[in-house]
């Protein structure tokens, strides 16, 4: 913009060929140590986690195995 009344303005003709899109969707299925949430039953309930740490504040680490 260094000449007053003279813009120059690119524009870019195509959009972006890649779009970001999350591509990974953890899922954790199995057996657990317990599932609850402060007393309510989490059993056989899609249950929204962000951490390692979420997911043994709600169900606990593995089972006990027997032998």
């Amino acid at each position: 913009m260094k000449t007053p009344g003279v813009y120059i303005v690119e524009k870019n003709a195509f959009p972006n060929s890649v779009v970001e899109v999350a591509t990974a969707v953890p899922a954790f299925i199995g057996y657990t140590e317990k599932a609850d949430d402060n007393g309510k039953s989490l059993a056989n309930k899609p249950w929204r986690i962000t951490s390692l740490a979420e997911f043994h504040t709600y169900f606990g680490f593995g089972p006990t195995p027997d032998i």
